[in-house]
């Protein structure tokens, strides 16, 4: 059974067809990749290194980017192999997934909003971790949520979490995130064609 172990489960087709989910190099990944898939290498928050974004599928979104609304996101480990770290995912087209100069993540629907990069967890390998999420149950007629759920951090540590919860009535947190969210810049992916 490959290099997967008892618990240790695929995160996307990629990982299926290899029968593994652990990898010797960045390389080794894109080369297993098929036509149609895709690869981003990026500068994500809180990783020192460039982050392999593997897609299963891209579109063209007409403003020059080979956009997606998912991902996998592959980091080096301490132990010197090459795993995923969770997933990124977006509600749809009109929303790809998006990154800001600062090297933050956005994935949104049409009725929420979240902003990721890595945070130290107090281990030598860093973790995805949700830094504001925002969401809604009810937009009124102009588009803007009647009130809002959610969380938000100020510091990308999990050892020294710093999560506030919403009460509902943060609105300009909604207008923020969305206004960064407009700012960043759909992250655009190499599409393999073999």
């Amino acid at each position: 059974m490959g290099d997967m172990e008892i618990g240790d489960y695929p995160s996307n087709a990629l990982e299926e067809r290899a029968d593994k989910t652990t990898f010797d190099s960045y390389d080794e990944i894109i080369e297993l990749l098929e036509d149609d898939e895709a690869y981003a290498l990026v500068d994500m928050k809180g990783y020192d290194e460039k982050v392999l974004l593997v897609a299963e599928a891209v579109y063209d979104d007409l403003l020059g980017h080979m956009a997606t609304i998912n991902c996998t996101p592959y980091t080096m480990k301490s132990d010197g192999k090459v795993s995923a770290d969770s997933n990124l995912s977006s509600g749809g087209t009109a929303t790809p997934l998006s990154m800001d100069r600062e090297g933050n993540v956005f994935t949104a629907t049409h009725q929420s909003i979240d902003k990721q990069c890595y945070g130290e967890n107090g281990t030598e390998n860093p973790a995805i971790m949700i830094m504001a999420s925002v969401y809604t149950e009810e937009l009124d007629d102009n588009g803007m949520p009647k009130s809002v759920g959610g969380f938000y951090r100020t510091k990308n540590s999990v050892v020294e979490d710093d999560s506030i919860l919403l009460n509902g009535d943060e609105i300009e947190l909604w207008t923020q995130l969305w206004e960064e969210y407009e700012k960043a810049e759909p992250i655009s992916f190499t599409k393999v064609s073999k």
